[in-house]
């Protein structure tokens, strides 16, 4: 839910400060792990308080880092720049849980702690080439920015906001129910995900690059088709079925997620980018 204010101070101090302000807590929350101030065995409101640093830093980071890539390219490169974006995190979220199971295993929290401060610290190092190409975006816009906090809203973004909500939120119903009735079938339903996400990674930058030339809605109407059909094919969810559903989500999902992210950004400016893309963080809140 941070990200709604993320949305308004993005408008009105730009994303290269909240993504350092962002980073900045992200780091934080690891940093008391590696210097054992907080630990596996403490109470739980400790570590709660390090997921908080963390799921508010990153609450920042996603919709900053979205509002400054519009600046970076020309428009008709913006659908694969944002689509590669969407990757980066898909890959993040891919690859770091099963780095940080090793090296929890290989060494302590303290250590992956350490890592992960390292990692947010290198994040900052590579915000420095992007001062120049905000700035620049900013004068090319014409004015200052917005001197309000709140969030901005546009009726616009009504339609792209309310698809990736409702897409989404058949993920959370997947994600409840399904492993029960796998496990009762026998069948391993990590395979979904694992299809899903390497759709989604495969899918994403050529959905992306279609969308800039043939829009959005046969994007969304299409992936909408494929997700229902692969959902439908989980009846019953066998090992072999589970996998085809979940390349079939993941396609339904690269070809609407990054379409909808074009829209959004299409029908916004610099002077409220930041609020669009924090509204569309909500979409996680479903799942």
């Amino acid at each position: 839910m941070a990200a709604l204010a993320a949305g308004g101070l993005i408008d009105r101090y730009g994303g290269r400060l909240v993504y350092t302000v962002g980073t900045t807590l992200l780091a934080s929350g690891s940093l008391l792990l590696a210097l054992g101030i907080v630990n596996a065995d403490d109470p739980a409101p400790m570590l709660v308080l390090v997921r908080l640093l963390q799921g508010v830093g990153l609450a920042g980071v996603l919709p900053a880092v979205a509002s400054l890539v519009p600046g970076m390219v020309s428009r008709a490169r913006l659908p694969t720049a944002l689509a590669f974006v969407g990757v980066a995190a898909n890959v993040s979220m891919a690859v770091m849980p099963p780095i940080s199971i090793a090296i929890l295993n290989g060494a302590s929290l303290q250590v992956l702690g350490g890592v992960m401060v390292a990692i947010t610290a290198l994040g900052l190092v590579l915000l420095a080439p992007i001062k120049r190409a905000e700035r620049v975006a900013g004068n090319a816009a014409g004015g200052g920015r917005p001197r309000r906090f709140r969030p901005a809203w546009r009726p616009s973004w009504a339609a792209p906001i309310a698809i990736t909500f409702l897409f989404v939120a058949h993920w959370g119903v997947v994600t409840g129910y399904l492993p029960q009735r796998a496990a009762a079938a026998g069948a391993d339903v990590s395979l979904l995900f694992t299809g899903d996400a390497i759709a989604l990674l495969a899918v994403r930058v050529p959905a992306a690059w279609l969308t800039g030339r043939i829009g959005v809605m046969p994007l969304v109407v299409g992936g909408v088709a494929v997700t229902s059909g692969a959902l439908l094919l989980l009846l019953p969810p066998t090992t072999m079925l589970l996998i085809l559903a979940g390349l079939g989500t993941g396609i339904g999902g690269g070809m609407i997620l990054p379409a909808m992210m074009i829209e959004l950004s299409h029908r916004s400016d610099d002077t409220d980018r930041g609020s669009a893309f924090g509204l569309l963080r909500l979409r996680s809140v479903p799942a």
